[in-house]
């Protein structure tokens, strides 16, 4: 599955192979990690999630958003960390002489302030840790088109059929898991499903990241199999933890067969 960061203008996560997920191994010991390149057994039949920018529509939310702009400042809404986004924002403060003015929160949470917000919003720009929360905006006109000289830039698979959002960086969802339990690692999501992962699966129910998987799920499989698939996984009684890190390091130490993640966390622990 790969996930994107998404970029919008105020005014979505779905794997490249639906039912199947990329295998990483993490070995417990001082060599170095491998990772399973072997290709999914089903080809891929829905379009990834990028993580989002996306742009206010063309209505009170936009003229706001541009009359910042004319007044030397741009406010943005980024669910993604201070300590990624800073670096990128600063330097479109250094090239272009406008001030940013940014708040930081969980993209969900964004999403649902813009929403309560509605053309009284101050955000020009959206920026979502993946493209699952602009949906809800886009269905109630909260988005304008991004200019098509800047889609341009990414491929299509990887913005709005709308030229809505566009997706600014990349991610895969991965098994990350401890060769020594797993020696040849499941080849799809289903494979999970098996009772002989009962107690030996952790992941983190609460991140971004796992919504998008279930959202790509849905899209895969329709709701009513992403939704028995969901009901199968919790009666295998997975382990669930805080953070992406923290299940990486379940599957290092071997606490978990293993960890449902996303790709850098292997070099993490490298």
């Amino acid at each position: 599955m790969i996930g994107l960061t998404v970029l919008g203008v105020i005014g979505t996560s779905v794997p490249a192979n639906g039912a199947s997920s990329a295998s990483t191994t993490r070995k417990r010991t001082t060599a170095k990690p491998t990772v399973s390149t072997k290709p999914p057994t089903t080809k891929p039949k829905t379009k990834p999630v990028p993580t989002t920018v996306s742009r206010p529509s063309s209505t009170g939310a936009q003229a706001g958003a541009q009359a910042k702009t004319r007044s030397g400042k741009v406010v943005v809404y980024s669910g993604r960390a201070e300590r990624l986004v800073k670096p990128v924002l600063d330097t479109f403060k250094f090239e272009t002489g406008i001030d940013v003015e940014v708040r930081y929160a969980d993209s969900s949470q964004l999403a649902a302030t813009l929403i309560e917000e509605g053309n009284r919003t101050k955000a020009a720009v959206f920026f979502s840790q993946d493209a699952g929360a602009l949906g809800a905006l886009s269905k109630r006109g909260l988005l304008a088109q991004i200019p098509s000289n800047l889609l341009q830039k990414v491929p299509a698979q990887f913005r709005s059929t709308k030229g809505e959002w566009v997706g600014i960086t990349g991610r895969a969802r991965v098994f990350l898991v401890d060769p020594r339990q797993v020696p040849v690692p499941p080849e799809t999501v289903d494979a999970l499903l098996d009772s002989k992962w009962r107690g030996k699966i952790g992941f983190v129910p609460t991140n971004a990241s796992w919504h998008s998987f279930v959202t790509a799920l849905r899209q895969v499989k329709g709701d009513a199999a992403a939704r028995a698939w969901l009901m199968s996984f919790k009666a295998n009684n997975p382990r669930t933890y805080a953070s992406n890190a923290l299940a990486a390091q379940a599957a290092d130490k071997g606490d978990v067969a293993i960890a449902l993640v996303n790709h850098y966390y292997l070099y993490e622990l490298a």
